[in-house]
């Protein structure tokens, strides 16, 4: 849902396209909105097809099929992620320790501070 298909390479460039389109160049620019990754992550893989179900995917699928095009959004500068409302291997991804802080904020440095006046 609401990604950039199935293809790794073309979904992390869409990713990048997507995020330089919507922030430009500056966030304080008046025709500049914030990107939104989402949903983080593997939101497309439910079991059965089933939306809102769980996922039971191994790690290498995840790191090399699904992370890819949200990790090409967090090098583009993306303002926002949303979490996904499913689970990883039985892991809720609101509440998921290493999608959340060892992928996103460690691995990938994601620790952005919007501030505006």
């Amino acid at each position: 849902m609401e990604g950039a298909g199935e293809d790794t390479y073309l979904g992390s460039l869409i990713a990048t396209t997507r995020v330089q389109g919507f922030q430009g160049t500056n966030l304080t620019d008046s025709n500049s909105i914030a990107a939104c990754a989402k949903h983080f992550a593997a939101y497309g893989f439910g079991i059965a097809g089933r939306e809102y179900n769980t996922f039971d995917i191994s790690q290498r699928t995840l790191v090399e099929s699904i992370l890819p095009p949200f990790q090409a959004a967090a090098n583009a500068g993306v303002a926002t992620y949303m979490s996904s409302f499913n689970e990883i291997n039985w892991v809720p991804s609101t509440a998921n320790a290493y999608l959340l802080n060892t992928v996103l904020r460690k691995q990938w440095g994601f620790y952005r501070m919007l501030t505006y006046y």
